[in-house]
Order: C-alpha cells, then structure tokens, then sequence
C-alpha cells in the first residue's frame, strides 16, 4: 500500500468514527432537551394535581382530632 492509499485509508476510519461520535453526541444532547421539554410540559399538570390533593386532603380532615 502506498502512502497516498494509506492516508485515504486512515482519513476514512476517522471520519467514519466522528460521524458516528457526532450522531451519539446529536443523540444524547437531543434527548436530553426532548427529556426537559416532556417535564415542562407536565409540571403545570402535575403541579394542580398535588395542589387539588393537597386541598382534598385538608377539607377531608375533621376540625377537631378525637382524643
């Protein structure tokens, strides 16, 4: 194998390893906003439904405890 061959061959393999390091990277980043974006759009619900469980809670409870 000749040097230019050589070089063409290594510059292969390396640009094969970035572009699947560049996809992993692109994935784990993507997910993690797509992760984020899911929670902001479930804290408001989740955050009424603790409220209202919170509200039934205390309404729920007699005005005197029995001793």
């Amino acid at each position: 194998m000749s040097t230019m061959s050589s070089r063409l061959v290594t510059g292969g393999i390396l640009a094969i390893i970035g572009l699947i390091t560049l996809k992993v990277v692109m994935f784990l980043v993507g997910g993690t906003i797509a992760i984020f974006a899911l929670l902001f759009k479930l804290l408001p619900i989740l955050l009424l439904v603790w409220i209202g469980w919170k509200i039934i809670k205390r309404v729920g409870r007699p005005a005197h405890p029995e001793s």
